[in-house]
């Protein structure tokens, strides 16, 4: 019985240790396993890596903690004769609840489908724009996170209210009379003591000097909104610009996803058009790519500067006058000197080749006895067509036209500006 009892209380202890630490794993793990929304659904991983789902979904989980609704992607290789009622299905399949919004591409087809409670809200025009939002980039990804921040631009611009993650309202945010963070926000923490004092006082004194905000901000992460959507916001509801218009420009770099943005308003808007935004991310872009992010903040002020007082004279910089590089003259001895040398060797050969040719006084000895005889000649007109065709002129409208593009942001602010990575 004793034995029995040594046995058996190894065994009972050992099964009350496995259960405990079983269910400690389990207490662990839930909190992970329910925090995890998906959102977004590939029927092969060929379209998504796991940290662009990851990414994906978290955008998705961002709009629903801000307004309480729901966004799904699905993509499916079915073909399909009928797509009405297939995404509503794959909706509700996927554990979508009303209000909710869901993109389905198929095979052959691309569905929105808006729910019940936000249809009203929703016109052609605004399906129309999500379409568009998927069908311009060239990825996935890309695509669905364009997609999303459009569905976000939307639900700002009919005025849904904000809510938190359990679906009630919120405060709505305010643009402050006065601007509250400086004109250098490192908060991804990339500028040295050194760098972030020198650009800091570049920005204060180029700002100063234009009556005009050049601002400057590094973050780790747009938290998924959307590059756009974070810079107008961060301009906008931390009350940047200057003048009754707030007029400025904020440069922002994003670290998780390498992307970059421009974003202006005010007078910022005439003054920074999109060619010459693209113009000055020509002289940046390479210094971010070298990691000289010091560097790269300096060269943007300084080629806001160089812009400004460009467009303070009356013109700023545009698709037709761009500022073009000047050669030094020091490269003017080289250029004569680059030409010189090959004119004098090819000259000279050819002076060379004439040697057995002799000066003569007269061409007699040219021409040939009795060959040039001369006859009267008349010409008579019987009639004239004259024929016109009209030359065609070469068009540089449209695309190539000039200006600044707008958007209007969450806090109704038309804003210009442009985007990218590095």
């Amino acid at each position: 019985m004793k034995r029995n009892n040594r046995k058996t209380t190894p065994i009972a202890a050992l099964t009350l240790i496995s259960a405990f630490l079983i269910a400690l794993i389990f207490s662990a793990a839930a909190p992970s396993f329910a925090a995890g929304k998906q959102y977004v659904f590939a029927s092969s991983d060929q379209y998504f890596s796991e940290e662009s789902m990851t990414a994906l979904d978290a955008q998705a989980q961002a709009i629903y903690d801000r307004f309480g609704i729901e966004c799904y992607f699905d993509i499916s290789e079915v073909t399909l004769e009928e797509t009405d009622g297939y995404a509503k299905s794959v909706f509700a399949s996927r554990g979508g609840s009303d209000p909710g919004m869901i993109m389905v591409v198929t095979s052959d087809s691309v569905i929105t489908w808006v729910s019940q409670t936000i249809a009203p809200e929703f016109t052609d025009g605004d399906m129309e724009a999500l379409y568009n939002a998927y069908d311009k980039p060239e990825t996935y990804y890309d695509a669905v996170a364009a997609v999303f921040s459009e569905f976000e631009r939307i639900l700002t611009e009919r005025g849904f209210a904000t809510a938190d993650g359990s679906g009630n309202s919120g405060e709505t945010r305010t643009i402050p009379e006065d601007r509250q963070r400086p004109l250098l926000v490192d908060d991804a923490g990339i500028l040295s003591n050194t760098e972030r004092t020198e650009v800091e006082a570049r920005l204060n004194e180029l700002s100063r000097k234009h009556g005009f905000d050049i601002a400057v901000v590094t973050v780790d992460s747009h938290d998924y909104q959307g590059v756009t959507d974070y810079t107008d916001d961060f301009y906008d509801y931390n009350g940047y610009g200057q003048g009754d218009d707030n007029s400025g420009v904020m440069f922002l770099l994003a670290m998780d996803t390498r992307e970059w943005h421009i974003t202006t308003t005010g007078k910022g808007i005439p003054y920074f058009t999109d060619a010459g935004q693209e113009y000055i991310m020509e002289k940046v872009v390479p210094y971010l790519s070298g990691g000289d992010y010091g560097g790269a903040f300096l060269e943007f002020a300084n080629l806001c500067d160089e812009f400004l007082v460009q467009a303070e004279t009356g013109d700023p910089y545009d698709i037709h006058n761009l500022p073009r590089p000047t050669l030094s003259w020091k490269f003017l001895p080289l250029c004569l000197l680059g030409g010189f040398i090959p004119a004098l060797g090819i000259t000279g050969s050819m002076k060379s080749k004439l040697k057995t040719r002799r000066f003569q006084s007269r061409a007699n000895q040219y021409q040939r006895k009795d060959s040039f005889n001369l006859y009267n000649a008349n010409d008579t007109f019987l009639y004239r067509r004259v024929t016109h065709v009209p030359r065609v002129e070469s068009s540089s409208s449209g695309s190539s036209g000039g200006g600044s593009s707008t958007h209007t942001s969450s806090s109704g602010t038309s804003h210009g500006g442009s985007s990218g990575r590095f």
